[in-house]
C-alpha cells in the first residue's frame, strides 16, 4: 500500500527545527523532554548525551517512542532507557485510546486520529489497523489485523469480515500507515478498500473510512471521495 498517487492530503503542522545534528533535525524541547526522563531513573551517567544520540537517529522524540527496541538497542539505549521509553509510549497510547472511546467515533475524530497517529505514524513497517464499531458507533474492538514491510502490507478480506461478525461489529473504519512519511492512498490503497467494503456489506457491516498515517499527516479516503 505505498503512495504514488497525487491527492490533497491533510499534513499536520510541526514546530519549526531548532537545531541540526548529523543529517538529523532534533528540537532541544524533546532532548530536554528525553533526558530528564533518563535523569529520573538515576541510572545515566550523561542522560543529555544519551537522548541526543537517541534523537539524532530516531528523528524526533515521537520516533523514539515509537521504535522496536532492537532499533533503540542499536542507537545505543541500555535497557533501562528501552524500558522507559516504552513505559511512556504505552501511557500515551492508552490514554489516547482511552479518549476516543468517550464518545462516538464519528463524534470525536480528533481524539481517533490523535490516537493513530501517536501509534502507528513512526512505525518502520506498514501496518493495517482495524477499528470495531458496535451499533452506536462506539469502539467495540481495536486490532492490527496484518504487519508487512517498508512499502506493502497485505490482509485477508475474509479475517477482517469475520472478526467484525465475532465482536459484533456494525461498522469499522480501516487504518494503515505510510513509512515513506507521504499519507498520499496509492491505487492500491483504493482497490483494497473498495474490496473490503464489499465483502463487508455481505454481513451488514459498512466500512465508514479508511485512513492512511504517516509522520506528515493523514488522509481520509472519504473526504478525498474515494469510498464510491
Amino acid at each position: 500500500m505505498s503512495s504514488t498517487s497525487s491527492l490533497m492530503c491533510v499534513d499536520d503542522k510541526s514546530p519549526k527545527p531548532l537545531h541540526q545534528s548529523i543529517g538529523r533535525t532534533v528540537l532541544p524541547e524533546d532532548i530536554g523532554v528525553l533526558s530528564g526522563l533518563f535523569g529520573a531513573m538515576g541510572k545515566s551517567s550523561d542522560p543529555m548525551d544519551a537522548a541526543r544520540k537517541i534523537l539524532e537517529r530516531a528523528g524526533s522524540l515521537a520516533a523514539a517512542f515509537s521504535l522496536h527496541p532492537t532499533r533503540l538497542k542499536f542507537y545505543g539505549a541500555s535497557q533501562d532507557q528501552i524500558n522507559v521509553l516504552q513505559l511512556v509510549a504505552n501511557a500515551m497510547t492508552l490514554t489516547l485510546r482511552r479518549s476516543s472511546e468517550d464518545r462516538p467515533i464519528m463524534q470525536n475524530t480528533e481524539a481517533v486520529l490523535d490516537y493513530l497517529h501517536a501509534d502507528m505514524a513512526h512505525r518502520p513497517t506498514e501496518v493495517l489497523r482495524v477499528l470495531f464499531l458496535g451499533p452506536h458507533l462506539h469502539l467495540v474492538h481495536d486490532e492490527i489485523i496484518a504487519t508487512g514491510t517498508v512499502d506493502g502490507v497485505t490482509c485477508n478480506t475474509r479475517e477482517i469480515v469475520l472478526k467484525a461478525v465475532e465482536v459484533g461489529a456494525t461498522a469499522i473504519i480501516i487504518s494503515h500507515n505510510h513509512p515513506s512519511g507521504v499519507p498520499t492512498p496509492s491505487p492500491e490503497d483504493v482497490r483494497f478498500t473498495r474490496y473490503i467494503a464489499d465483502g463487508c456489506k455481505t454481513v451488514g457491516v459498512l466500512v465508514l473510512d479508511h485512513i492512511v498515517i504517516s509522520r506528515t499527516g493523514h488522509c481520509s479516503l472519504r473526504a478525498e471521495g474515494l469510498m464510491n
